[in-house]
């Protein structure tokens, strides 16, 4: 609940009162906006980074691995030679498989990592901003 100077005022409180009811002021103002603008350079260096994140996993005990970009195409798959069986395809696909999607779990992992940084942030701010708005609110 925002607290205005001329209501107050209007409601009979004496200046201190006021100036309690806002906070310590500018500074605080300041402090708050700039986290915001903290906030807002990581969240586009967070959509940047997820722009050009890759990932990579691996299939078959170790002998396939595939490395997915950030829209989750396969950029390499690279396969053992040791792995190839003709008479076992069902086999080398179920390793490549396992191989991408271990990749792409990652790539998940790594979103919900860096998404998580930001908006721990922001939770941060809005506890912050709650707990001096309750502070300020009058008796």
């Amino acid at each position: 609940m925002a607290v205005y100077l001329g209501d107050a005022r209007r409601a009979g409180r004496t200046g201190e009162e006021c100036h309690a009811m806002q906070g310590s002021g500018p500074d605080e103002h300041n402090a708050i906006t700039q986290r915001a603008q903290q906030m807002a350079a990581e969240i586009s260096g967070l959509t940047q980074g997820l722009t050009h994140a890759q990932a990579d996993g691996l299939g078959g005990a170790g002998l396939v691995r595939a490395t997915v970009g950030a829209t989750g195409r396969v950029l390499d798959l690279n396969i053992d030679p040791g792995l190839f069986d003709p008479d076992d395809l069902e086999g080398l696909g179920r390793a490549a498989a396992e191989a991408v999607n271990s990749a792409l779990d990652d790539l998940a992992g790594q979103r919900a990592d860096q998404v998580g940084r930001v908006t721990g942030g922001i939770s941060e701010l809005l506890d912050t901003l709650r707990a001096r708005s309750q502070s300020r609110q009058p008796d």
